[in-house]
């Protein structure tokens, strides 16, 4: 059984109440994360958790986000990003649903192979990506078989683009809490400029959140 994590508790005295925390560390909190601007520590996942009914994991991401945009901005998209989501709506998905959208941007800009090369240069978790490049006989037996149960289903098999995003999320959710925002923080890098790719990571929060 799926665990739910419904937005602020569903009480807007709750979302109120953030909104008014991060707006509030405007011109006190410049660098500093979604999850310390909430509750004053930089590590305090459980306070923002409590506030918020956010997941781990969607917090994290948040704080990558929210750090990399340059410091004018960081209050306002702070406040957009808690703004737009609805109370007591179910945001337990939320964190890979970001992560895959972004995952697809990315290797569409670099290519399957591209993001498989730049791989080896990951947080270790992600590095099977790289050796991706020269696929071991189970993932090739793998592949195969993805490809064959798409070809019954009268569907298209994936393409190398969806295999490595698929590959990446896999090992996202092995990581464990903070493979999300592990992710996030490496592909940021990737980015020809991070402050716009964070700026993009936040509008497709808001768009997705907007389809909850």
């Amino acid at each position: 059984m799926s665990v739910s994590f419904l937005a602020f508790g569903n009480d807007s005295v709750r979302k109120a109440e953030a909104l008014a925390l991060v707006s509030g560390a405007a011109d006190s909190a410049a660098g500093r994360g979604f999850v310390e601007r909430l509750t004053g520590a930089p590590d305090d996942l459980a306070g923002a958790h409590a506030l918020t009914g956010f997941p781990a994991d969607l917090l994290s991401v948040l704080d990558v986000i929210v750090r990399s945009v340059p410091a004018p901005e960081a209050s306002d998209v702070s406040v957009r990003l808690a703004e737009s989501v609805v109370v007591g709506v179910d945001v337990a998905d939320l964190a890979e649903l970001v992560l895959r959208t972004t995952l697809e941007t990315t290797v569409a800009r670099t290519g399957a192979k591209g993001f498989r090369r730049a791989a080896e240069f990951a947080p270790q978790f992600l590095v099977p990506l790289h050796r991706g490049l020269q696929p071991t006989t189970d993932e090739r037996a793998r592949v195969k078989a993805s490809a064959k149960k798409a070809r019954r289903q009268g569907l298209d098999p994936p393409s190398p683009e969806q295999i490595v995003v698929d590959d990446a999320v896999r090992l996202m959710f092995d990581r464990g809490t903070f493979g999300a925002a592990e992710t996030l923080e490496w592909m940021l890098g990737l980015a020809p400029d991070r402050p716009e790719a964070a700026r993009e990571a936040a509008a497709t929060l808001v768009a997705i959140v907007a389809d909850l």
